[in-house]
């Protein structure tokens, strides 16, 4: 059943076929013949083929990214809110802002599928797993924040979002992020199963703007002082 193979043909050129075969008896059980039908499938195993290394090249690209890239899960999320949608939710923030339980109990409906690299020595994080079982400790309100302009993104039918917002790496440390999340589109529609959330750390700019916003502040006090 389902049996797969690589041929050669006459003129030389292989293909890829599939093979289901059964075995013909008469009443007595006795062989008689096998039937089988063979469909030439060397498109699709050409299409598995290119989608694996196309896949293997993402992996590789992802990981050695030099800033942070999380993936998340938002079908659950997405299911709910056409769920929300049916029931007769029209305005999505003002149903979250009089109904703040179901969206906490709602919010755990993402899930957290990939993290490359440069996301756990962000973090400081030894794998996602630690990071995963950490979350409470990580996230601060503005992540959660984010998280509900994200999902609006997502009721409006978007599939980017942008903004900022601070995270606490597990060694104490507290680190400023720009983020962007995205949702690819497959065949004309956002794909919300597998989003990527890039996390760029602004903590050294941010600093330095404070720092140049003091000194012209000082400035401004003190005429003589210089730069």
């Amino acid at each position: 059943v389902n049996f797969e193979s690589e041929i050669r043909r006459p003129d030389g050129s292989t293909v890829w076929i599939k093979e289901n075969v059964r075995a013909v008896r008469n009443q007595e059980g006795r062989l008689l013949h096998l039937q089988g039908f063979v469909s030439d499938v060397t498109e699709r195993k050409l299409a598995e083929d290119a989608l694996r290394a196309s896949e293997g090249r993402y992996r590789v690209l992802f990981d050695h990214l030099p800033i942070g890239v999380v993936e998340f899960n938002y079908g659950g999320m997405e299911r709910w809110l056409q769920e929300l949608r049916a029931g007769g939710v029209t305005d999505f923030g003002a149903w979250v802002d009089t109904h703040p339980a179901e969206w906490r109990a709602a919010s755990k409906l993402v899930s957290i599928v990939g993290a490359n690299s440069a996301t756990l020595r962000l973090l400081g994080l030894r794998s996602l797993e630690e990071g995963v079982a950490n979350l409470e400790r990580i996230y601060t309100g503005e992540v959660y924040d984010a998280r509900r302009q994200t999902v609006s993104a997502i009721w409006r039918g978007a599939t980017e979002a942008s903004g900022k917002f601070a995270v606490n790496t597990l060694d104490g440390r507290t680190r400023r992020i720009f983020y962007h999340w995205r949702a690819p589109v497959l065949d004309g529609r956002p794909f919300y199963d597998r989003t990527q959330l890039a996390l760029i750390d602004v903590s050294e700019i941010q600093a330095a703007h404070q720092a140049l916003a003091a000194a012209r502040g000082a400035l401004s006090e003190d005429p003589t002082a210089t730069l």
